[in-house]
């Protein structure tokens, strides 16, 4: 008997990026013998859920619409792939509809008495997006975890296509639709499809509290600011006090990352053309800051410090005392940056 696996269609557009990336990862899985099915759920008639609750008690949904044809299916597809642009930093109304409305399959798994299922059955999830940043894809990865989660299926992995809006623009995109069809063929062969983007990279353990919502004219470095720590962290900084430096670990929140991977340091067409990882720019895919900043006094939770290179209400990540073993005296540094360091590499 061959594998079933269901291909969900989440974009209202037909014949764009995600059907095309769909039928890739569709035809990777029938190379390896599996049979495979594909529903647009634009093209289907779903009311959305109305919150009754009858389903916790019967785990069946009230409700006669498509869905009666789509919950057979869920519930006999060995492997899901579902493929849907970003609307919103969320998922399509055609999408969503669908999984509020599987609340019954649910009920069925977790407050009804239900047969053990296999644990074998394995997901696959492909977005797009128009813009190039891949946080705009986070927010909405929880809510597909747990709609798999809700059938039985484990999130295996997922293919994300930044800086696609126009129709068809993925036939351009650089192995995108090779890299689908691969991912189709390791979803039926139980491979793992890839890396998988972090949930939540992290929690912020404080903000920065000062009066900058720019770069001050004279530079950073006698610059003063508060470190405003949660309180449930403040008996983590017990001993912190008697370090005379401190490494600041923060999240850039002002910065906005288009993409590039080439720029001019701090802007200046005089320098020359560096890769954005060789330069200090906020501008970056993970804005994360590190700065080393002598720590002036502790009172409770706040901790006042000088040279903080970070603007007000800025999320900070982490705090490491600074150490002599910390100290590269021999380090090498090209020409261009001695220009740049007393007003910080950019």
């Amino acid at each position: 008997m061959s594998v079933k696996v269901l291909g969900l269609l989440g974009s209202p557009r037909r014949k764009g990026n995600n059907e095309l990336l769909l039928d890739q990862a569709l035809s990777g899985a029938q190379s390896e013998g599996a049979k495979v099915e594909k529903m647009v759920l634009n093209d289907l008639d779903i009311t959305p859920c109305q919150a009754c609750g009858q389903c916790l008690s019967t785990g069946e949904c009230v409700i006669r619409d498509d869905m009666e044809r789509i919950y057979p299916e869920l519930k006999l597809a060995q492997h899901l792939i579902l493929a849907s642009p970003v609307f919103f930093l969320s998922l399509p109304a055609q999408a969503k509809l669908l999984i509020d409305r599987c609340q019954c399959l649910w009920a069925g798994r977790n407050a009804l008495p239900h047969p053990e299922r296999s644990t074998q059955r394995r997901g696959l999830l492909i977005l797009t997006a128009s813009g190039s940043d891949l946080r705009q894809f986070q927010p909405l990865l929880s809510t597909v975890r747990a709609f798999f989660a809700t059938l039985g299926i484990t999130y295996r992995g997922e293919l994300l296509f930044g800086g696609l809006e126009e129709r068809g623009e993925v036939l351009h995109h650089p192995g995108a639709l090779e890299r689908a069809f691969e991912a189709g063929a390791k979803l039926v062969k139980g491979e793992e499809i890839g890396p998988l983007l972090p949930q939540t990279p992290f929690y912020p353990i404080g903000w920065v509290r000062n009066s900058y919502r720019e770069a001050p004219p004279e530079g950073w470095e006698r610059t003063e600011s508060e470190l405003v720590i949660e309180p449930e962290v403040e008996p983590a900084l017990d001993g912190l006090e008697d370090f005379s430096h401190l490494i600041v670990l923060f999240w850039m929140h002002s910065a906005k990352y288009e993409g590039q991977v080439k720029i001019h340091p701090q802007g200046r067409k005089e320098m020359p053309l560096v890769g954005l990882l060789a330069s200090r720019s906020p501008h970056r895919p993970n804005p994360i800051g590190m700065t080393v900043v002598r720590l002036l006094e502790r009172q409770g939770r706040v901790l006042r410090v000088r040279g903080l290179d970070a603007f007000d209400g800025t999320p900070i990540i982490d705090l490491k005392p600074y150490l002599s073993s910390d100290e590269i005296p021999d380090a090498k540094r090209p020409e261009w940056v001695r220009g740049l360091e007393k007003g910080g590499i950019g």
